[in-house]
């Protein structure tokens, strides 16, 4: 009678554990769990190296609001290099023009155009290299905010395939 009971119970426990890792879909929880830790895990390292990223693009876009004529990717671009040097060469044609002719002479007035338009294109491109610093760090906040919500997600995941274990592990006593 005992060993029947005794079977019995053990039926009933094996049953319970049977149900929980079904309803659960824990299959090999070890594995499951090391994949999902492993996953989280990488997500947290994209997040800090977005999160880097941000920082250097917020740095440069806050930079480029006021001095973006001195930003590295400004001076650097081949673009503005050119029509710096067009821009630097007008203004000395302008400045010979000036010394022999006065300034209601119509070559003058030309040169003096001239100059005026590579102003605005100059003033135009470093702004549009501007705003592509700005558009990068809109970028980066989409990504670090899309990242964190993925690893609090994952986090969430990992706690639950944690208490699952815990749960299996008390069943697995039981029986």
């Amino acid at each position: 009678v005992r060993s029947r009971e005794a079977r019995e119970a053990l039926e009933k426990a094996q049953s319970r554990l049977s149900a929980f890792q079904k309803d659960n879909a824990i299959f090999a929880t070890d594995e499951r769990f090391d994949v999902e830790n492993a996953r989280l895990t990488e997500l947290s390292q994209q997040l800090v190296i977005v999160q880097a990223a941000l920082a250097d693009s917020r740095s440069r876009a806050g930079a480029a609001v006021g001095r973006a004529a001195s930003m590295p990717e400004v001076v650097g671009n081949p673009l503005l290099q050119t029509l710096s040097g067009d821009l630097g060469r007008a203004e000395a044609r302008l400045q010979q023009l000036a010394a022999r002719l006065g300034p209601a002479h119509p070559e003058y007035q030309a040169a003096q155009n001239e100059v005026n338009q590579l102003r605005s294109r100059l003033e135009t491109e470093a702004t549009r290299v501007g705003g592509s610093i700005a558009a990068s760090n809109d970028v980066n906040v989409r990504r670090e905010a899309e990242l964190r919500s993925l690893v609090e997600q994952q986090r969430a995941r990992v706690a639950r395939i944690k208490a699952s274990r815990d749960q299996l592990q008390v069943l697995e006593r039981e029986v």
